[in-house]
């Protein structure tokens, strides 16, 4: 469980760092927002390949932009 708080903290500021970022390119100022997906797994308790992992990941990622961008998500076996 502390494991799991300190990755998605870290997801965190990174999202708000780089929304608080003024990106300039060309003379021009932009602002940008990023979504994440994280994927929790646990291979004792749960037999996995790769690409569930992939596939878990992406699936956090997806409910991220559904809430409307800029946010982490973290997907569990619950999630399932």
């Amino acid at each position: 469980m502390a494991e799991r708080n300190l990755r998605l903290s870290l997801l965190k500021r990174l999202r708000q760092s780089i929304a608080l970022h003024n990106f300039i390119y060309k003379d021009k100022n932009y602002h940008v927002t990023i979504c994440c997906g994280i994927a929790e797994i646990r291979p004792a308790v749960d037999p996995f390949t790769k690409n569930d992992l992939i596939d878990f990941a992406d699936k956090a990622l997806f409910e991220s932009k559904k809430k409307g961008r800029n946010c982490v998500t973290l997907y569990t076996q619950r999630n399932k």
